[in-house]
């Protein structure tokens, strides 16, 4: 029979330290494999997300007369309100679970990518759909989905 010293031992080496269970940032969504992970990942994607839209928000804003950036600020807090209640709406089903902040997490980037792309173009009123200034804000073919 084993001591209690050498299960620790055993037990101790056989774990990964917290830091080593990260993900690495540029193949999150392939290599995540533990709940932790995979949650991880979606709060990684999220961030990522808000701080495209951030940008393209700054340059949006910079592109509108004053009328039309206090309609814009006006329909984000409302956008935000909506991604809020839909998001813990949708990620109700898994209340209590390990899974809830990773479903809560992939649904607000997955939100904040589509407001993304309905207001991109925005960039390019009166010009064509693929003008220069909003052609950096599409989403690349088959990322995040």
């Amino acid at each position: 029979m084993l001591k209690r010293p050498a299960i620790v031992l055993l037990l101790l080496s056989m774990s990964k330290p917290l830091a080593a269970q990260q993900p690495d940032p540029g193949s999150c969504a392939d290599t995540a494999a533990t709940q932790m992970a995979m949650t991880h990942c979606a709060a990684q994607e999220w961030r990522q997300s808000i701080t495209r839209l951030d940008s393209l928000l700054v340059e949006l804003r910079a592109s509108v007369d004053s009328a039309r950036q206090v309609g814009l600020d006006s329909a984000q807090v409302l956008w935000g309100a909506y991604v809020t209640a839909a998001c813990r709406w949708e990620a109700a089903a898994f209340s209590g679970g390990s899974v809830y902040p990773m479903q809560l997490a992939s649904c607000r980037a997955s939100l904040t990518r589509e407001r993304i792309q309905e207001l991109a173009p925005s960039l390019c009123e009166a010009q064509s759909p693929d003008c220069p200034r909003g052609k950096h804000y599409r989403q690349p073919t088959g990322a995040g989905e």
